[in-house]
């Protein structure tokens, strides 16, 4: 008969176990990361946490029956190449629960985890061509029936060790992208800071609103970058492996498919714009002289108000030095990470 030997974490491994450690991994990787993550819902434009199959509403802080209106939280890892169809129209950001059809990671091949792919590969796709999308009045309008998207693991700062999945629609990836050109004319990465993240109240539906707002200690960044970024919860929250696993290597004859369908489809345009499109109006005369481009925008400077639900006020400036002071030494601000719950809402959730 056998013997068991007690399982005791804090006791060594047999040696048979111990060389066979680099092969565990991989064994265990479909049940460690097949677990339920959190995700971050936007549906109605409230934040919610669910968790476990239960759902928690985001609240203002000190406010009981207010909702918050923004969170803050820190973007570790982002997954720009997301692609979700439904075969059955839906809303953004009111698809809590509801399966899509088609799914890619990628934007290359769908995901092996689809339940219905509608093509081997994204390009050919009739869904992922501009136009296929239809309105609410059963109308095709000018965007694609297979939305593109973003997938971001967000947590929030005093909590990195728990990141949650917020899926970005469509609507919402301009200003997404627009914070990111910001921090990026700082030279520093998208996940060393903190974002503030609301709603677009014009919006009739959930559409996010992104503004970066605070930077982050060096130790919790260095936690993201070393600890959380390429962890194997994260990976699978943005869905970096699944499809670079089961892609299989196209074939030569993909690369001639490709061109004639996309051929095809620049002929079918043509033909449809020469026989919809109104006779073009005469040129007017060139102007004599040129129109000055107008002057890029700078993105509004972050304010005291921005910043007071995330570090302590400052206190107000000192009067201009006498001469020849005495020196002195100045400490770092320490931020007390009660001051910011009215940015994050429920950390506990």
């Amino acid at each position: 008969m056998s013997s068991i030997i007690p399982f005791n974490q804090e006791s060594n491994l047999p040696a048979w176990l111990q060389e066979r450690a680099d092969s565990v991994k991989e064994l265990n990787k479909d049940i460690v990361t097949g677990a339920v993550f959190p995700s971050l819902s936007i549906k109605g434009k409230r934040f919610a946490v669910n968790r476990d199959g239960v759902k928690t509403v985001l609240m203002k802080p000190g406010v009981e029956d207010e909702v918050a209106q923004h969170i803050g939280v820190v973007v570790q890892r982002a997954n720009m190449k997301s692609k979700v169809f439904y075969a059955k129209r839906f809303t953004e950001g009111e698809s809590d629960g509801q399966q899509p059809d088609c799914f890619s990671m990628d934007g290359v091949t769908p995901s092996p985890n689809a339940s219905n792919p509608q093509h081997k590969k994204c390009a050919l796709c009739l869904h992922n061509q501009f136009g296929t999308a239809v309105t609410d009045n059963g109308e095709h309008g000018k965007g694609k029936a297979c939305a593109d998207s973003a997938r971001l693991a967000v947590s929030t700062p005093d909590r990195l060790d728990d990141p949650m999945l917020l899926r970005v629609p469509p609507a919402s990836l301009k200003n997404l992208r627009e914070a990111v050109k910001i921090i990026n004319q700082r030279k520093i990465p998208y996940n060393s800071v903190l974002m503030k993240i609301g709603f677009d109240h014009e919006a009739a539906s959930p559409k996010l609103t992104f503004r970066p707002v605070g930077l982050l200690s060096e130790a919790d960044y260095t936690e993201i970058a070393e600890n959380h970024y390429d962890s194997e919860l994260v990976r699978a929250i943005v869905g970096v492996d699944e499809d670079a696993a089961a892609e299989p290597k196209a074939p030569e004859s993909e690369a001639d498919e490709l061109d004639a369908a996309l051929a095809a489809r620049e002929a079918t345009n043509k033909a449809k714009a020469a026989t919809e499109a109104p006779a073009p109006a005469p040129k007017p005369a060139a102007k004599t002289a040129a129109k000055a481009a107008p002057a890029t925008a700078k993105p509004k400077p972050v304010t005291d108000d921005d910043l007071a639900d995330l570090v302590p006020q400052a206190a107000a400036p000192a009067p201009a030095p006498a001469p020849k002071p005495a020196p002195r030494t100045s400490s770092p601000v320490q931020v007390d990470m009660s001051d910011i719950d009215s940015l994050l809402g429920n950390p506990d959730d």
